[in-house]
């Protein structure tokens, strides 16, 4: 059944983009500032503890859900699934990439520009956004918005994506938090980031050139919490076998909708490729 649910929320994903509009979480942000107000003042909620009590609560919550309902119930499946939808996105990974395919193929620099910095989190540094700096983060961003809450669906059900996404969601509005609930929130999400994003690498590998990503994302030897951003990005230009990626762009204006096409090629195979293989396993006997 878990299998089913996975393959419900992708399809859902991707049919209903009018999902981003309620991923607002105002009613986790409007508890957060309450917390913060009551607590505040206390030194434990300036790191672990105040992550903790972010945390916690919600998966509080939900567990009571799912213990009330029945998480085997088809009303317990419904709270799953419905769980897990809050835990993509916030937006639609594969519309926005779209839309800035479109704005490059019609040259309408204003259009690629907004759609980049919503993708790069930043006002981005060319007029329309630079191909390669968008590419880069198009392959970073597959794993947090959707393959990584995915991943922790299969592992830890419902729950699981939830502990994802709400770490996720402290690290984003950890700046103006106490340094010492930033470094916990950071470590947290890390940790929660690390086997995703090697999983979604070796997707790259597996459905592109495997000799170059492997040889460019150095899987073999970077173990750190903190590099599963860069495995990403150098397991997917790998996996294209762009060894330059602003070389290839100068090399002729049509690369930079060529880059963006390969990339969201690439992920789309690798994505397709990991759902294969679970569901073979599910087949097996061997998941859930």
């Amino acid at each position: 059944m878990k299998f089913l649910l996975v393959l419900l929320a992708v399809a859902i994903e991707h049919l209903l983009p009018q999902l981003d509009s309620l991923r607002d979480f105002r009613v986790l942000r409007s508890a957060e500032a309450w917390a913060a107000d009551r607590f505040g003042a206390y030194r434990w909620w300036a790191g672990p503890g105040g992550v903790l009590l972010g945390i916690a609560v919600p998966l509080a919550g939900i567990a009571a859900v799912l213990a009330l309902v029945g998480p085997t119930s088809v009303l317990g499946y419904m709270v799953s699934l419905v769980v897990l939808l809050a835990s993509l996105g916030p937006r639609d990974l594969s519309q926005q990439v779209e839309e800035y395919l479109t704005s490059l193929t019609v040259n309408d620099q204003t259009a690629a520009r907004a759609v980049a910095a919503e993708l790069l989190g930043k006002d981005p540094s060319g007029a329309a956004g630079t191909p390669e700096e968008v590419a880069r983060a198009i392959l970073v961003l597959v794993n947090d918005r959707l393959f990584a809450p995915l991943v922790w669906f299969v592992l830890l059900g419902p729950l699981g994506a939830a502990l994802f996404r709400l770490a996720a969601a402290l690290r984003h509005a950890g700046a103006a938090r106490p340094a010492g609930f930033r470094r916990c929130a950071d470590f947290l999400s890390d940790c929660l980031a690390w086997l995703p994003a090697r999983l979604m690498a070796l997707g790259y590998a597996v459905t592109g050139s495997m000799v170059h990503a492997l040889a460019g994302s150095g899987l073999g030897d970077r173990l750190g919490l903190h590099d599963s951003n860069a495995i990403l990005e150098r397991a997917g230009l790998g996996a294209l076998q762009i060894d330059d990626v602003e070389e290839f762009c100068a090399a002729d204006a049509a690369n930079r909708v060529v880059l963006i096409d390969q990339v969201k090629s690439l992920i789309g195979r690798s994505l397709f490729a990991w759902l294969t293989i679970y569901a073979a396993l599910t087949i097996a006997g061997w998941s859930a």
